[in-house]
């Protein structure tokens, strides 16, 4: 499928040693960006999570233990990852992003699904500047009695 695109567009996958984002550690992230041109590029970085990884999760992605005890850790493969941009860049990119600073006051509630101590939260909302609809992902959970953002999307 061909995508008109006006500005380059970044997928990423997580595969992981479970389904808790707060315990779970990552063991693969993959970027597949696909440009204005339709051109893509794919990457793909394992990473040594420093706890064995469990079966069931091996099973479901087919990466072991094996595979990633002579990966970088996370903290130290990051620099490849964000191929030199730094988080003030990134924030810039966010800020900038028409959608994104222009999101409508009004949002609705889609449902949420359960995972252990966490909950997703989905929503449709719009634009008060950008035409269409939007979905949005939240993840909350408890962390130190206190409930917190663990994850936020938009597509």
């Amino acid at each position: 499928m061909k995508l008109n695109l006006n500005k380059p567009i970044c997928f990423f996958d997580l595969e992981t040693t479970g389904t808790n984002p707060g315990k779970d550690k990552i063991v693969e992230i993959a970027v597949l960006k696909i440009d204005i041109n339709n051109q893509k590029k794919e990457m793909v970085w394992r990473v040594n999570p420093e706890c064995p990884i469990p079966e069931e999760a091996s099973s479901v992605h087919g990466i072991t233990d094996e595979m990633v005890k002579d990966q970088p850790i996370f903290k130290h493969f990051s620099k490849e990852m964000l191929m030199g941009a730094n988080e003030i860049e990134i924030g810039k990119q966010w800020t900038k992003n028409k959608v994104l600073s222009s999101l409508s006051i009004e949002r609705e509630f889609l449902g949420c699904l359960r995972r252990g101590d966490y909950i997703t939260i989905l929503y449709k909302q719009t634009s008060i500047e950008v035409p269409g609809e939007f979905l949005g992902r939240l993840v909350l959970g408890i962390e130190e009695d206190e409930v917190k953002i663990f994850g936020a999307t938009i597509f």
